[in-house]
């Protein structure tokens, strides 16, 4: 616990503390768009804003649906559903920039829901296996991360920092309620403009 409330401090000293490099840091656009993974603020499809000097906002999502049949609509031999989908937002105050690098510290939180339903009969009509998962999840965290920039506008990111979930939902019918605290780390791809 000793550990997790240092890391909170140092965290939240890091995002009242800025330094920049003497050279030229008005090289970075405003926006990026790209692709990130990240266990504190969501995956997905990633669009960043440049607040101000030093803060940027980022929004992350994705959406997936997955669906199979198998057999006849009389005598349906395996029928299952999977729809997945999370959004979330990232704040990220920059502690040290130059014209390639940036390190900041980042707090962010997503929303995501997963369904998993699944029945599968044998040829006789006998129920094999039927799954009826939906978790919904909430979770945030706080942590610190470093980017790259290439002459060509490509920008690659990774962080890591303190991760708190929060899961409420049913596991094969049986309604569950998880707390988990973990590790989070993230990686990402983007493309400044």
């Amino acid at each position: 616990m000793k550990n997790i409330v240092l890391f909170i401090i140092l965290t939240a000293a890091l995002f009242c503390y800025s330094q920049e490099d003497n050279a030229n840091t008005d090289y970075q656009p405003r926006n990026s768009i790209g692709v990130k993974f990240s266990n504190i603020s969501g995956y997905g499809l990633s669009f960043s804003k440049r607040l101000f000097d030093n803060y940027n906002v980022k929004f992350c999502g994705i959406v997936f649906y997955d669906e199979y049949v198998k057999g006849f609509k009389d005598s349906l031999l395996e029928d299952s559903k999977n729809i997945n989908y999370d959004y979330g937002i990232e704040l990220q105050r920059d502690v040290f920039k130059s014209e390639s690098t940036r390190v900041y510290a980042l707090g962010g939180i997503f929303v995501s829901k997963s369904q998993d339903r699944e029945k599968e009969r044998s040829y006789t009509g006998l129920m094999i296996t039927n799954t009826d998962d939906d978790f919904d999840k909430l979770t945030g965290g706080i942590g610190v991360g470093v980017e790259f920039v290439t002459k060509k506008k490509l920008a690659f990111n990774i962080d890591i920092g303190y991760r708190f979930e929060h899961s409420d939902g049913k596991e094969s019918g049986i309604p569950v309620e998880e707390n988990n605290t973990m590790v989070g780390l993230g990686i990402g791809i983007s493309y400044l403009y």
